[in-house]
């Protein structure tokens, strides 16, 4: 493991692109870190912590793992697990990129915010 300290965009989607799984091992409650939907966007299973709107975001076996906060057995665990075995770890990232795909597009985000503008307006 290699720690890159502050990257410009391009440079950090360049080395997510050639990861294999990326880890969001949160210890507080977060709401939709950008993180995790750059790392979907870029094909990339994300393993993450229960906290905050994480769960909301990944979907355990299917784009992802969640573990507990502050067990970092576990995530080594879930992380060794993915690595292990590159064909699930495609397939899981895939699955993350059509989530982003479909549902955090900017039209479709765009869409949403209306929505709520709309509904708060009346």
């Amino acid at each position: 493991m290699r720690f890159h300290g502050r990257l410009a965009k391009d440079d950090l989607h360049e080395l997510m692109r050639r990861a294999r799984v990326a880890a969001a091992p949160s210890r507080w409650h977060e709401n939709q870190p950008m993180a995790v939907l750059e790392a979907f966007a870029c094909g990339l299973p994300v393993v993450t912590t229960g906290l905050g709107g994480l769960p909301e975001l990944v979907e355990p076996g299917v784009d992802g793992a969640i573990v507990p906060a502050g067990d970092p057995a576990a995530l080594a665990a879930a992380l060794t697990a993915l690595l292990a075995d590159p064909s699930r770890a495609f397939a899981m990232g895939r699955a993350g990129r059509a989530k982003v795909e479909r549902d955090f597009a900017p039209d479709v985000h765009l869409a949403r915010l209306r929505e709520v503008y709309s509904g708060a307006s009346r």
